[in-house]
């Protein structure tokens, strides 16, 4: 399996995006994301991806990827370029409902939404840098 070879499980930016996903699970109130289905889309991204990076870091250290009857390392790159679509969805739609709803929120809401914000932009750079250290392994050495 090309993980293997490459390096890939100890210098994988998913790990961070897992982390930093866990942080945005933990600030999370239910009262932010249950009135609007847009804001529901964005808990929904962050839901699938973080499982899906789990699932792939747990098999990559546990070295099962060859269990697959098919190619990990391309299912890999495919959850890579399915999480950066969503994530790019993530980024422009939660803000707008955020604001859409709070035209004007106080300076403590104002301060989450700023932090929420960051902390989406960060998940969603890690997959763009994962996709793009990923496909250079696989389809380039």
């Amino acid at each position: 399996c090309m993980l293997q070879r490459s390096g890939w499980s100890t210098k994988d930016p998913v790990k961070p995006a897992t982390f930093v996903a866990c942080i945005i699970f933990t600030s999370l109130s239910p009262a932010e994301y249950k009135a609007v289905p847009g804001t529901q889309w964005c808990v929904a991204v962050y839901s699938i991806c973080f499982v899906f990076s789990l699932l792939i870091v747990f098999l990559t250290i546990a070295k099962l990827s060859s269990i697959f009857p098919f190619s990990f390392d391309k299912a890999v790159i495919s959850f890579n370029i399915l999480a950066v679509a969503m994530y790019a969805t993530a980024v422009v739609i939660w803000p707008l409902y955020v604001f859409d709803r709070n035209p004007r929120p106080d300076n403590c809401n104002l301060i989450y939404i700023y932090i929420f914000f960051f902390l989406q932009c960060v998940c969603f750079i890690c997959y763009n840098i994962n996709n793009d250290v990923f496909v250079n392994n696989v389809f380039f050495f």
